[in-house]
């Protein structure tokens, strides 16, 4: 009976040492689905950024592109205003040099000019030309070809009509010697000079 006993004892103890590796068995089970669940998501979690990655790549080489596109542009750019720069410098170095030599033509004449007086005339068309045309061009050699004794022409320009297309009239300035011109004279020449011309008027005189 006794022995019976001790067998029952260990079979016991077998037993519970049994359903403890059962237990630690399944833990270990579980543990490994939750292992296998996050490498799963880490997977997933991958591709997805492999995914996101490839979209980001692909938008970069397109910007890169439009950024490359748009360097050229603005190097044509550059080019052409570099161009329209140094067009617009020579313009304006060959203005400047016309302004000099007006002025040294002034200043000599400012120095011969004793006795002299500086006129604008202001000469009146019939009707508007439509702009610097040939007629235009024509009526301004008419009143420059007016030559005499004492009388020397300097500059004309036109006066334009409040539409910014028409010239109303033309403005000259001349240099004259009182007792060897007369202004009245010199206005009826200049009136006769074009049939389109039909008043003159001198609306300063400045001795020197």
């Amino acid at each position: 009976m006794q022995q019976f006993m001790e067998e029952i004892d260990r079979s016991r103890i077998e037993l519970a040492w049994k359903t403890k590796e059962l237990e630690s068995a399944k833990e270990e089970v579980e543990n490994l689905k939750k292992e296998r669940a996050e490498i799963q998501a880490t997977l997933r979690l991958k591709d997805e950024m492999l995914g996101k990655s490839e979209n980001t790549l692909s938008a970069l080489a397109s910007l890169l592109e439009s950024t490359k596109k748009e360097v050229e542009s603005l190097k044509k750019e550059q080019a052409a205003v570099s161009r329209l720069v140094k067009d617009q410098l020579e313009v304006t170095k060959g203005g400047a040099r016309e302004i000099r030599e007006d002025l040294d033509r002034l200043k000599q004449l400012a120095i011969d000019s004793e006795g002299r007086s500086l006129v604008d005339l202001n000469v009146y068309l019939n009707g508007r030309t439509p702009g610097l045309d040939a007629e235009y061009k024509a009526m301004e050699r008419s009143v420059f070809d007016i030559n005499q004794a004492g009388l020397i022409w300097l500059t004309n320009r036109p006066v334009w009509h409040s539409d910014g297309v028409k010239v109303s009239y033309i403005r000259f300035t001349a240099l004259i010697e009182g007792d060897k011109v007369s202004l009245d004279k010199l206005r009826e020449g200049i009136v006769k000079s074009h049939q389109r011309i039909w008043k003159c008027d001198a609306i300063s005189t400045l001795k020197l």
